[in-house]
């Protein structure tokens, strides 16, 4: 039987643990998805299955560097391929998912932002771009991540039961700000 990257099981790593492997690469990244808003409420509000954080594509070799323990599969269109030169900065793709070899288990998805160092830019609509101050915050335990508004725009595609939640927990701490911020989107 042929071994079957699709199969893997994620077993994802926490944010803190994220935190030390990347501290030291001194390039831009932070936490998005509902681990964002978890560390925006200061606690864990629901199961995780995965853990997002997003680079720049122009620093993607030296996040690679930092999981020289891991393959690492490009996700695209509901396939898994295994990216062979982490050496350079991958032309396309934005989703590329971290594995563990030993255990063959999925520890996390890093995504490629379209922004720039001063600019934070939507994923889905590389137009609709905010200063970068703007969007992301730090968690009391120095954690990056993006900015509850952003993270709510991403999740407004979808109609789970999870990003319905993660919707209802947030919505009575969004501020007066951050509530315009998202009727203007």
């Amino acid at each position: 039987m042929a071994d079957n990257p699709d199969t893997y099981p994620w077993a994802p790593m926490s944010p803190a643990t994220l935190n030390v492997r990347l501290i030291a690469v001194g390039a831009i990244w932070y936490i998005c998805g509902g681990w964002a808003l978890d560390l925006w409420h200061g606690r864990q509000t629901r199961h995780h299955g995965d853990i997002e954080f997003c680079i720049l594509r122009p620093d993607f070799p030296a996040f690679s560097a930092q999981f020289q323990d891991f393959d690492f599969y490009a996700a695209a269109d509901g396939s898994l391929s295994l990216l062979a030169n982490r050496t350079a900065s991958p032309s396309t793709g934005t989703q590329f998912w971290g594995c563990d070899p030993a255990t063959k288990t999925f520890a996390f998805d890093l995504m490629i932002e379209p922004g720039n160092h001063a600019e934070w830019a939507y994923k889905r609509d590389p137009t609709m771009t905010e200063e970068r101050a703007h969007m992301l915050r730090l968690s009391a335990d120095g954690i990056p991540y993006l900015a509850a508004p952003g993270v709510l725009l991403f999740k407004a595609k979808y109609t789970r039961d999870k990003d319905q939640f993660d919707f209802e927990m947030a919505l009575p701490r969004l501020t007066p700000e951050d509530r315009e911020w998202l009727r203007r989107r």
